[in-house]
């Protein structure tokens, strides 16, 4: 095997906000994007993202859902154009039960986003849909629950919402170098240090 070869491993949850009581849906419509902030307790390559949310079962959405990870920029606010990775999800994928504790899942897997333990990051959801009855609710608890992160509203620029947060989970796969990639690793290592022992020795 190579030196470059490494091993994916199984999903690791690295932050997570999972409501059993949901106190309202946070809207979603044209003139109203979500977001949700969250800090990353591990390092990892970003594989999904789980959101608890619904669809207005009375409703008819004219536009797909999009869900995307941003970086927050100075003032601490999502940074809509530090996008790193961005996904659709259709109208008939979301649930039509209202309040909902059920978690959507959002493939990311592909887009090789590295997470960094200890980086704050931000999900943003939009959509060119119509307002209610046609909007995505986002199930959202008033019992601040998630310490590590805060809600937010708006259009294209977001403001925080104070002891609200949104129901998400992020999910993170780690990477480790294989057997044969470390033993290279440490030989290399071994071979620095003989080296400047030699020298020494002259």
């Amino acid at each position: 095997m190579g030196a470059s070869q490494a091993t994916v491993k199984a999903d690791m949850v690295i932050a997570e906000n999972a409501l059993s009581i949901v106190s309202f849906g946070a809207a979603v419509f044209d003139t109203v994007d979500r977001a949700q902030s969250f800090t990353a307790t591990q390092s990892g390559k970003l594989t999904t993202i789980e959101l608890q949310l619904w669809r207005n079962p009375t409703g008819n959405p004219s536009d797909d859902l999009s869900v995307s990870l941003t970086t927050l920029n100075g003032a601490g606010l999502p940074d809509l154009t530090g996008v790193l990775a961005s996904r659709t999800v259709g109208a008939l994928d979301i649930p039509t039960d209202g309040f909902s504790t059920n978690f959507t899942s959002v493939d990311f897997s592909s887009s090789m986003i590295d997470l960094i333990a200890g980086e704050m990051y931000a999900i943003v959801l939009t959509s060119n849909t119509g307002s209610t009855p046609d909007w995505y609710l986002w199930s959202t608890s008033e019992l601040n629950p998630y310490a590590d992160g805060v809600s937010f509203f708006g259009i294209g620029v977001l403001s925080p919402i104070p002891g609200q947060d949104s129901g998400f989970r992020v999910n993170a796969a780690s990477v480790v170098p294989e057997p044969a990639s470390a033993f290279l690793m440490l030989t290399g290592v071994c071979g620095v240090g003989l080296l400047r022992r030699r020298s020494r020795t002259r």
